[in-house]
């Protein structure tokens, strides 16, 4: 992209000394295309005011703007952008002048290789804007984007009131470049015996580590630089105008006391000058003392830091651990665990002065006192075991106090055996090879024996026997919590009054643990305590076990265990202590016979079973009968005995039925038909059920006679 030339007027004014000040020499203004700064007028094109035009974004170096120039061409002053201003006083023919300004160009419109368009600023003199009467001064040539300060000494052949700023190329050249200005200092004219003078630090003045030394001179410097023992030396100064200067010194901690700066300056001329002053540097050099400590306990920090005189602290800053800081001259601070910290002490003066120091803290670690303790037992000594944690160091003693005002031991982990029942508060007190001690306490309860004791109900009785305990044991002070019965039998128990039910005969030892909440513990044994005696065992046989009436006589035998007593029942009325006995019934019928066995100790047990004398059942029929009335052998019919049934039934020869009857006690009487019925042989069938359901008929011949 191709620009129009710019060319910028610069108006300056006469100031004190005869120097020159331009309008605006920072050249302000908006940022914009084909702009030229305040005050400042364009000649021959449009130069751009900066930055942020066409991709140029250099920073200024003062203020917020500067101006930027294109040129292009195959000869110097072919085409160029440039400003111009036009002085409050001219120049005079044959003075030697100066003043700095800062330069750049940009790489944006930059052909400098491979075409060789290398070029400069230029400065020329004239007697109207934008005139190029005298090429007043010609920056060295540059390709490099950043700012340089340049100093400007021209010695004009006319007495010209206007300068023009633009570009200017070394050799001919095709492409075209882009010149950047900021920063233009005023115009001095210099002097035949320039000079310097340091007007700050005075001699012998109190200084800071850190000041700003500030100087005169009577002619604007080339160059000017101090050396001394500060930071960095020899440094240059800031030349802020043809009579001023300034540049800030800082000192290394710990140096104090006397001493110099030299400040020397070189003038266009060649002309070189030199100013001393000597001074006094107030010096802080921190520090502080402590001593280790044991860990959990504050370590005192005592400042020891000194300060030339007459400097005074103004502020302390430590710095323990991240997060923790103190602003006190002597502070004290708690370290969360053992190990090596590094402290820093931050140290302000009045002056503003800062020095620091940085110093190991030592926390000794702390041996960790614990232990556990099993209660002891009235009579049975309580143990103790040690647990603690030795946290890094070697742990050099014990001491335990049992807290009774009695026992003391030095063991790792001893045991004491308590005169009374109580609470006590024990005490373990550790040390270890940092002599950082630690202590710890637990309360023990040292509980009282138990008495065991219990009785039972009954004590003896015949198996299978079932006995209850009731527990009289005694806590003496302390809690019974658990019991252990053991009844002899393999059977146990852990209520407090428990059964038990003992199935064999036997006796049987008794015992019952009973145990505190201290797990104290009394036992209780009771020998032979129970006995449990033989159950008889009642059996038998009956030989027959049915009989009848005709035979009505069984006999009993005993097959019974355990037994030497015998009690028999036979029924209603009917008893018997034999072992063996024989039994004749008076009747038919079931009968139940029950035998209570028994023995010495009480133990009986009954059998029982039943046995039957059956009846045994007749019946007679006659051959013939007589009915007559005469009252002997009138009637016809069977007669027996234990008949459940009856069925008669009278046919004569020609099977005709004359005669029937069910019931036995109703016999024929000899009538047909309520007439008497001729003499003669019948048929008679007799129908029977006996009592043991036995079904029989009868037939036969009766003969009926007169």
């Amino acid at each position: 992209m191709m620009k129009h030339l710019l060319i910028f007027a610069l108006l300056v004014t006469l100031s004190a000394k005869g120097q020159i000040n331009f309008i605006n020499p920072s050249l302000e203004g908006p940022s914009g295309a084909g702009v030229a700064p305040t005050s400042w007028g364009q000649c021959f094109g449009s130069p751009d005011q900066q930055p942020g035009q066409w991709g140029i974004n250099n920073p200024p170096t003062n203020g917020t703007g500067y101006s930027s120039f294109l040129m292009s061409g195959s000869g110097p002053g072919s085409y160029a952008e440039g400003i111009s201003q036009q002085l409050g006083t001219c120049l005079t023919a044959g003075t030697t002048y100066t003043f700095t300004m800062d330069i750049a160009f940009s790489p944006v419109y930059n052909t400098a290789e491979p075409l060789d368009c290398y070029g400069n600023v230029a400065i020329w003199g004239g007697n109207s804007s934008c005139d190029q009467a005298q090429l007043l001064y010609a920056s060295p040539s540059t390709t490099t984007p950043g700012w340089n300060t340049v100093t400007v000494t021209f010695t004009p052949t006319s007495n010209w009131c206007y300068v023009c700023i633009g570009n200017w190329f070394d050799t001919p050249c095709s492409g075209y470049i882009n010149g950047m200005v900021d920063n233009i200092s005023p115009i001095v004219p210099t002097v035949s015996n320039p000079g310097i003078t340091i007007t700050s630090p005075t001699t012998n003045a109190n200084m800071p580590c850190s000041f700003l030394v500030t100087g005169t001179s009577n002619s604007l410097p080339t160059s000017l630089t101090l050396t001394g023992n500060f930071i960095g030396s020899p440094v240059n100064a800031n030349i802020l105008n043809p009579t001023n200067w300034q540049a800030f010194v800082s000192y290394p901690d710990n140096l104090s006391g006397s001493q110099t700066i030299i400040a020397r300056a070189v003038f266009p001329s060649g002309i070189i000058k030199y100013d001393t002053v000597t001074f006094n540097l107030i010096d802080i050099v921190p520090d502080f003392v402590t001593t280790a400590v044991c860990e959990g306990s504050p370590t005192v920090f005592a400042d020891s830091t000194n300060i030339t005189s007459p400097g005074s602290i103004a502020n302390y800053a430590w710095t323990f651990e991240p997060g923790q800081t103190s602003g006190t001259q002597n502070p004290n601070h708690t370290f969360g665990s053992s190990g090596t910290y590094n402290v820093k002490l931050v140290v302000t003066s009045n002056a503003g002065c800062v020095d620091s120091i940085t110093k190991p803290v030592v926390v000794n670690p702390t041996a960790i006192a614990d232990f556990t303790l099993n209660a002891g037992c009235l009579g049975i000594p309580a143990a103790f075991q040690d647990l603690s944690n030795p946290n890094g160091s070697t742990i050099t003693g014990r001491g335990w106090s049992f807290g009774d005002g009695i026992g003391t031991s030095t063991q790792t982990s001893p045991s004491y055996n308590y005169s009374t029942a109580g609470a006590y508060n024990v005490t373990l007190i550790l040390n270890n090879n940092f002599n950082c001690p630690d202590t710890i306490t637990k309360p023990i309860t040292v509980d009282p024996l138990p008495t065991a004791g219990f009785t039972a109900t009954p004590l003896t009785g015949c198996a299978p026997l079932g006995v209850t305990f009731t527990d009289n044991s005694l806590g003496n002070g302390a809690v019974i919590t658990n019991y252990i019965w053991d009844f002899g039998d393999g059977n146990t128990a852990n209520t407090a009054s428990p059964s038990n039910v003992y199935v064999n005969p036997n006796v049987y030892d008794v015992s019952l643990i009973v145990i505190t909440q201290n797990n104290c513990s009394d036992t209780l044994q009771r020998i032979g305590y129970i006995e449990a005696y033989p159950q008889a065992t009642a059996a038998f046989v009956a030989s027959p076990y049915i009989t009848t009436v005709f035979d009505p006589t069984i006999v009993f035998t005993d097959q019974s265990s355990n037994a030497s007593i015998w009690n028999w029942s036979f029924g209603p009325n009917l008893f018997s202590s034999i072992q063996n006995p024989v039994v004749t019934f008076a009747d038919s019928g079931s009968y139940l016979v029950t035998l209570v066995a028994n023995n010495a100790n009480n133990c009986p047990d009954t059998a029982q079973t039943i046995v039957r004398v059956e009846p045994v059942p007749t019946f007679y029929i006659p051959s013939g009968f007589t009915p007559n009335d005469d009252g002997v052998n009138d009637y016809f019919g069977g007669v027996g005995a234990d008949i459940k049934n009856y069925e008669l039934y009278i046919f004569n020869r020609w099977g005709e039925q004359i005669y029937a009857s069910k019931d036995m006690a109703k016999p024929w009487d000899g009538r047909h038909k309520d007439t008497i019925a001729l003499i003669d042989t019948y048929i008679y069938l007799i129908k029977t059920v006996n009592i043991k359901n036995e079904e029989k008929e009868y037939h036969g011949i009766v003969s009926l006679i007169r």
